[in-house]
Parts: structure tokens; sequence; C-alpha cells
């Protein structure tokens, strides 16, 4: 995979979690109120990790060689792995 084809594939799988997140925050409405804050304290932390993840997508450009771009792609698979987690837990808590 080239360094294009990570940003474009990058900015798609961000593109779908944000989308994953809005369908799930609509959802939020069926949950208990015990549970609501839960709920939206691990959307917030989803949204502020998929905004790191889009910032790290632009050091794949960066030529100061403190990060690889192989780094970068390392990093964002592991941020998208913990997303997946995120989304898990939250059907959980919508299940219950």
């Amino acid at each position: 995979m080239t360094k294009e084809e990570f940003k474009i594939c990058s900015k798609d799988a961000l593109n779908d979690i944000t989308n994953r997140i809005d369908e799930l925050r609509q959802r939020s409405n069926r949950i208990d109120e015990d549970i609501e804050r839960e709920y939206h304290d691990k959307i917030n932390q989803m949204l502020v990790l998929r905004d790191e993840l889009d910032q790290l997508i632009d050091k794949v450009d960066d030529e100061s060689k403190e990060t690889t771009w192989e780094d970068v792609k390392k990093e964002f698979n592991f941020g998208l792995e913990y997303l997946e987690k995120g989304f898990d837990k939250l059907i959980h808590i919508l299940s219950n």
C-alpha cells in the first residue's frame, strides 16, 4: 500500500466511523438515564480518538523523519482496533 492509498483508505475508514457514531447517537434515546452518561462519555471518547486519527493521517507526509509513514499506519490501525472495541461496548450497552 502506498502513502496515497493509505491516506484515501484511512479517510474512508474515518468517514465510516463518523457515520457509525452518528447512528449510535440516534439510538441513544432508547437507553435508561442511569447508563446514558456512560454511553455519551464513551461516544465523546471515540470522537476524540477519531479526531486524533484524522490528525495522524497528516503525518504520513511529514518529512521530519521523527516517524515513518509505516509507524503512522501501525498507530492508525491500532486506533481503529480500539474504536472497534468501543463500538462493541456501546452496542452491548444498547442491548442491555
